[in-house]
C-alpha cells in the first residue's frame, strides 16, 4: 500500500479540499507489516509526482498505528512515540480527567466587556463587582506570557437568581433590578437576542449551567483550543476564559515547563489532528494523550525554578529572549524520558549540544 497525503495544497483551484491518494496491491499479509507514505509539500515537481514519491517515501509500521486514527510517521518516529508513551502517564490521567474548556456566552455582545464599561458599572453600583470576572481570549494566551486581560465577563451563571432571591417576593427581573441595577440597565437592550441563545441559563440573563464555573478561580494553566505555536502559560489571578481555550487548574510550574517543552511538541504533532495553515487541534483526545513523567523531586524543583525565571522575565518584557533557559528545560526533560542522543535529534534537528556534551549529568547550556 501507498498514502500520498497533500495537506492543504491548492490542488483543485476552485475547492478547498484535503486530497490523499490511496495506493494498494493484493498481497498476502505479512507480520510487522510496513507501507510506504508521502507528505507532499508542493505542487511544482521538478521531474514528476513518481520521481517525488519515490526520493521522499517513509516506511510506516502498521501495527504500531492507533485504532483512534492515523497520523503518517515513519517507523522510527512511531517508535519514539511509543516510547514516549510507555515513559509517561497520560495527561489525562495525571490531572484526573480536568481539564476544561472555557466559558460559552451565546452573546458575547452582551456578556463580555471592555475594562472602561466594567468600570463604569462598578460605579454605578458596586455590587455589579461580585459578577463581573477578569476575562481571557484565546488569542491572548501567549507562550509563558501573563495573558493580557482588557475584557471582563457578566457572569449570572445558571441557578444563580434563584439560589440568591431565596423568599423574595419579587419577580426574577425585579429581583435584579433592585439588587444589580447597574448591570440590569446595560443587559436590558440586549434581552431579546439572549432570549434565543441555546446557551442560557433558567433565565435570559443567565450564563448555561456549567459545574466547574469555580476552577478558573484557581492558579490555572491555560492553552488554546487551535494551536499554530506551543503556547501554554500560567494564570494566577484568577480570571476567566472564552471557549477557544482550555485550563488545567490546580496545575503547577512543573507541569507548564514540560508542556511547554520541545518533547510535547513534538509528541502532540504526531497525534492530533492537523488543520488549514498547519494549526493542531488541541481537544482533550489529543491533549489527554500527552505522557507526563513524574520526575524525582531535585530535577522538578530545578524545572520549576527555570519556569519561575521565565515567567518573571516575561511579565517584566514580554519580548525577552529566555531561549536559553528553555533550552536547560529542554535538555533536562529529554532526560527525563530517556532519550538518547539521536531521540533527542528526531525531536529537534537543530539540537545545540555535542552527544558528549548531552551524556554528562549537568545541564551545560551557554
Amino acid at each position: 500500500m501507498e498514502l500520498l497525503d497533500f495537506g492543504d495544497l491548492p490542488v483543485f483551484e476552485e475547492a478547498t479540499t484535503y486530497p490523499l491518494i490511496v495506493s494498494v496491491t493484493k498481497q498476502q499479509p505479512e507480520l510487522n507489516y510496513r507501507f510506504k507514505a508521502v507528505t507532499i509539500n508542493t505542487l511544482q515537481f521538478e521531474k514528476s509526482l513518481t520521481n517525488y514519491v519515490a526520493e521522499n517515501a517513509f516506511d510506516v509500521q502498521a501495527d504500531l498505528l492507533p485504532a483512534s486514527g492515523w497520523t503518517l510517521s515513519n517507523s522510527i518516529a512511531q517508535q519514539l512515540l511509543e516510547k514516549l508513551k510507555n515513559t509517561g502517564t497520560p495527561l489525562g490521567e495525571y490531572v484526573d480527567g480536568k481539564i476544561y474548556r472555557g466559558v460559552l456566552t451565546g452573546l458575547n455582545e452582551a456578556f463580555v466587556i471592555d475594562e472602561a464599561t466594567a468600570e463604569r458599572l462598578i460605579d454605578e453600583d458596586e455590587r455589579s463587582a461580585r459578577v463581573i470576572k477578569r476575562f481571557i481570549a484565546g488569542r491572548d494566551v501567549k507562550r509563558y506570557q501573563k495573558p493580557k486581560v482588557d475584557k471582563y465577563l457578566i457572569l449570572f451563571p445558571a441557578g444563580f437568581t434563584y439560589e440568591r432571591m431565596e423568599d423574595s417576593e419579587l419577580e426574577p427581573w425585579e429581583w435584579i433590578k433592585e439588587n444589580y441595577t447597574s448591570l440590569a440597565n446595560f443587559l436590558a437592550p440586549h434581552e431579546e437576542k439572549a432570549k434565543k441563545r441555546a446557551d442560557k441559563g433558567n433565565f435570559w440573563w443567565e450564563l448555561r449551567a456549567c459545574a466547574y464555573y469555580h476552577e478558573f478561580q484557581k492558579n490555572k494553566i491555560l492553552f488554546q483550543e487551535i494551536a499554530t505555536f506551543q503556547a501554554f502559560t500560567w494564570d494566577e489571578v484568577g480570571a476567566y476564559s472564552n471557549n477557544k481555550t482550555f485550563i488545567i487548574p490546580n496545575a503547577d510550574l512543573y507541569l507548564l515547563g514540560l508542556l511547554n517543552s520541545k518533547v510535547t511538541w513534538y509528541f502532540i504533532n504526531q497525534i492530533a489532528s492537523k488543520l488549514q495553515g498547519g494549526a493542531l487541534a488541541m481537544q482533550t483526545p489529543y491533549t489527554f494523550q500527552i505522557p507526563i513523567v513524574s520526575g524525582d523531586e531535585e530535577t522538578k524543583a530545578t524545572i520549576t525554578s527555570l519556569v519561575e525565571q521565565i515567567l518573571t522575565i516575561k511579565q517584566a518584557d514580554a519580548a525577552a529572549n529566555t531561549s536559553r533557559l528553555e533550552a536547560e528545560i529542554d535538555v533536562l526533560v529529554y532526560r527525563l524520558y530517556n532519550l538518547t542522543y539521536d531521540e533527542v535529534l528526531l525531536v529537534d534537528p537543530a539540537f545545540a549540544l555535542t552527544e558528549a556534551a548531552y551524556n554528562q549529568p549537568e545541564v551545560s547550556y551557554n
